[in-house]
């Protein structure tokens, strides 16, 4: 019996922190469930390293995580556009045949302490998961 995964875009303009937490939270808690990539309108050319620590001491693998921008998604179809920027107007994101989109935004953790980009991962994990799978289950 083979399973479904959902594809699940995620989207934040600058992709240095938050889209890119997401997509691994998701990739790692919902391995079985969801297939995540992020994307950026504008990306930065580096991760945050304070996020890539936060993951670390969390054990969540970034393997794969790089800045995307939108073009490299022009023809992709998700299941889901997930939307974690705090401003941003749906109908100017260039993804016309995502299946559902979901706007949650949650703050950019902008500090230059480890233990804020930790507190904030911890708190991101603990609905990010099912809110995602809810969201692919409304009609």
């Amino acid at each position: 019996m083979t399973s479904h995964r959902h594809q699940v875009l995620i989207h934040c303009s600058g992709l240095d922190c938050r889209a890119l937490l997401a997509e691994a939270i998701l990739n790692f808690d919902l391995a079985d469930k969801v297939c995540a990539f992020s994307t950026g309108r504008v990306p930065t050319e580096h991760l945050s390293e304070h996020a890539l620590l936060a993951l670390w001491v969390a054990g969540i693998p970034d393997v794969g995580l790089r800045p995307r921008e939108m073009v490299e998604y022009d023809r992709y179809v998700p299941d889901l556009l997930l939307i974690v920027e705090d401003e941003v107007d749906l109908a100017d994101l260039s993804f016309p045949e995502a299946g559902k989109r979901l706007h949650l935004p949650f703050p950019d953790p902008q500090s230059e302490l480890l233990v804020e980009y930790v507190a904030q991962l911890q708190a991101l994990r603990s609905w990010l998961s099912a809110a995602v799978l809810t969201g692919l289950e409304a009609d």
